[in-house]
């Protein structure tokens, strides 16, 4: 009886939003709630954000404004601009003029994109994190930019990063701007594509671009919630990005999900990794965990009690049996030489490479993970330095580098948060070309266990009056757009009754039905059913009522009568 009850109440809760959520007007169109739309869109993804641009529920242009105004509201807290790109609302609305004359193009068309401020976008200066008053505005667009903006994307901004990208713990110009972690701004953001991760983390746009060098589109999407592939080395064209290793960096996407990073390498090179996304893959594929990155040491490089966080190994722990849950055999293998191996490597080696191949042939192994990182990020302020009576922080051992020195995909996923706020990641990494099987295990994984969180420090700035995803909200307006033919068809279509003796004068003498009688019933009907549901929530509640005072009854006799 509790089940049925609540079901019930489930519907009639369900019910009545969605009502007042999506109308259907008396021309049989469906209206709705802009701020209950406008509430979705927070934490959209690329598809659905596409789905509601092409069903005409929001215009690209105010698509852009939605997220300009999420940054005017938050970045001042986290600083993740260098440069707000003053023409995007004008590109934005060359979209929707394009939409309105049919000319829609690209899988990005009018979503917002974040871009590092080390790819160049035409008009606006490429500063790579050094002073920018005197720099002349960059000619021509990066060849990545270039692709996106092909797709259709409206670029909102360049972000923050370390100067010349050299610093991965935290994203801090020269000119000490420094951008803040989405989930605690007292902990730094990581780098050095600190200010993209942040912006994507917090909803300031639908993907960001990134470089990566060692870690630094990775590292910085752990601490944020976010998912980002370092694609095989020389997949994605460089030309026009500011590079610090010629033979070690690669642009690639930060995304809040494993579709939209698809999404964006499928543009970024012009192939279609998100139409052969696998939720099956997992199943049956042997995993390794590499010992060295994933357990406690004792000794690394020249730090002493170097240890894993016990947080960290607690949802690395628990992500290798999501990964079994998933049908995965997950086996722990070794590379014992694997540190001294990196420290003796600044460019992509062919020994470590070869050494991957074997550890992964002999082991019968798609991909080996390991956690992103060993320790939780650093906090900022100077009065956290003056209580620990330290000058400086110790460098934050991660182990994300393998990638970088063998020109190895990789990528990282969400896999819980830290008690400090700060997102946890786990690396998956995979020989040269796997970059589709990157992106399906990483699918198959956060398709069943996602631990995507959004930021509690920047809520969404509208409530509707359910909270519904993008893509639960496209779903009933598309419901309500069928109920709307349905009524249409049903009050258009000619009712014909065969004529008898008795009814036949009756028949011939009734005047024609007013089709505003039509339509004002027919608009009345979902109130009609709220209604009913209003009832049989209270008649379930007195059968229930009358049923349990019916249980206790013989006791409260039986106490009355000692």
């Amino acid at each position: 009886m509790k089940r049925i009850l609540l079901l019930l109440l489930c519907f009639l809760f369900v019910f009545s939003a969605s009502a007042s959520t999506f109308e259907i007007e008396e021309d049989y169109t469906v209206t709705v709630d802009k701020n209950a739309l406008l509430a979705a869109l927070y934490e959209a993804d690329i598809s659905s954000l596409r789905q509601a641009i092409d069903l005409g529920l929001i215009s690209c242009q105010e698509l852009t404004e939605y997220y300009l105004e999420r940054i005017e509201a938050y970045n001042d807290t986290f600083q993740c601009f260098i440069t707000l790109c003053d023409n995007a609302v004008e590109v934005a609305k060359q979209r929707d003029a394009a939409l309105a004359k049919g000319n829609v193009r690209g899988s990005l068309f009018g979503i917002p994109i974040v871009v590092k401020d080390n790819i160049e976008y035409e008009g606006y200066p490429t500063t790579n994190g050094y002073a920018y008053a005197n720099r002349a505005p960059s000619e021509k667009n990066a060849a990545v930019v270039q692709h996106l903006l092909d797709e259709g994307a409206v670029i909102l901004g360049k972000t923050n990063m370390s100067a010349g990208a050299q610093d991965a713990i935290c994203s801090t110009n020269a000119a000490g701007l420094q951008t803040f972690n989405a989930y605690n701004p007292n902990l730094a953001s990581g780098g050095s594509s600190g200010g993209s991760a942040v912006a994507v983390c917090l909803n300031f746009a639908a993907a960001g671009l990134g470089t990566d060098t060692n870690v630094s589109l990775r590292y910085p999407s752990a601490l944020n919630g976010c998912v980002s592939l370092r694609p095989t080395f020389d997949l994605v064209d460089n030309e026009g990005c500011i590079l610090l290793n010629q033979k070690r960096d690669t642009v690639g996407a930060i995304t809040r999900t494993v579709v939209d990073q698809a999404i964006m390498l499928d543009a970024m090179t012009g192939s279609s990794y998100s139409e052969n996304l696998n939720e099956n893959a997992l199943d049956g594929m042997r995993i390794g965990i590499l010992a060295e990155f994933s357990y406690p040491v004792q000794e690394i490089g020249f730090r002493s009690d170097d240890t894993l966080d016990d947080e960290i190994q607690a949802a690395f722990d628990q992500a290798v049996e999501e990964l079994t849950m998933c049908g995965a055999e997950v086996v722990t293998v070794s590379i014992p030489t694997i540190f001294n191996d990196i420290a003796n490597s600044s460019s992509p080696s062919d020994r470590l490479y070869a050494q991957l191949e074997t550890l992964l042939d002999e082991n019968n192994l798609s991909a080996i993970i390991y956690p992103t990182y060993l320790h939780t990020p650093h906090y900022t302020t100077k009065e956290y330095l003056d209580g620990k009576n330290i000058y400086a922080l110790p460098y934050i051992c991660n182990c994300a580098t393998f990638s970088p020195l063998t020109g190895a995909p990789e990528i990282t996923v969400p896999i819980g948060t830290h008690s400090t706020g700060a997102g946890i990641g786990m690396e998956i990494l995979s020989l040269k070309n796997n970059d589709q099987l990157l992106l399906d295990i990483a699918y198959s994984y956060t398709k069943k266990y996602d631990h995507r969180a959004s930021s509690s420090a920047a809520p969404s700035l509208y409530v509707g009056d359910m909270e519904l995803t993008l893509h639960a909200f496209l779903m009933l307006y598309e419901q309500a757009l069928e109920a709307a033919e349905t009524q249409k068809a049903a009050a258009t279509e000619p009712t014909t009754i065969e004529p008898t003796e008795s009814t036949e004068e009756t028949t011939a003498s009734a005047p024609a039905e007013d089709d505003s009688e039509n339509v004002s019933s027919d608009a009345s009907l979902a109130w009609l059913w709220y209604i009913i549901a209003v009832v049989v929530v209270l008649f379930s509640c007195g059968v229930f009522y009358i049923v349990k005072r019916r249980k206790i009854s013989p006791v409260a006799s039986s106490e009355s009568s000692e």
